[in-house]
């Protein structure tokens, strides 16, 4: 028995204006994503801005904190056993502070929350494979769009497309 294989055909041209319709549309809905990219971005620095107030915030409160604490002093005294005339003296002065976050953000003010980045659109992201990555459906649409371009054929094998079919 044996079996016949069928393989779909496709208008050139109708697939052509399908793709570049929604072609279109992704590249509107990537502008759109772009612009909120930038804005992000110029949000971050301006956490980061924040960020480093906050830390220097701190590192006043901190000297400050220094400034008006009294140290521990220590006074040490050892003898060695093997030589009488090795005798050794050492004064410390140590001090320390100490705070956790908690209490320092009740001190000083909350750390600045980083904002919220805007959501890449599911057809921007590239996929990965078995041993590489894949081209995004949008990088895969416009490939189609231009091999479309180049053939003369008036029908294609929706197969070789399969990708692209997938936006449709």
């Amino acid at each position: 028995m044996t079996t016949k294989l069928n393989t779909l055909k496709v208008r050139r041209i109708d697939l052509l204006e399908e793709l570049e319709e929604r072609y279109a549309v992704m590249t509107k809905e990537k502008e759109k994503y772009d612009a909120l990219l930038v804005e992000h971005r110029a949000k971050l620095d301006k956490h980061e801005e924040l960020v480093e107030q906050w830390k220097e915030n701190i590192k006043r409160y901190l000297l400050k904190r220094w400034e008006d604490a009294t140290p521990e002093i220590d006074y040490h005294e050892r003898d060695s056993y093997a030589r009488s005339w090795n005798r050794m003296e050492r004064w410390t002065a140590s001090l320390n502070i100490t705070y956790t976050m908690d209490e320092l953000e009740k001190i000083v003010g909350l750390k600045p929350e980083p904002p919220e980045g805007p959501k890449e659109p599911k057809f921007l992201a590239e996929r990965w494979g078995v041993r590489h990555i894949t081209p995004s459906l949008y990088q895969t649409v416009y490939q189609a769009i231009q091999v479309l371009n180049l053939s003369d054929d008036e029908y294609v094998q929706a197969s070789m497309y399969q990708m692209a079919l997938e936006v449709l």
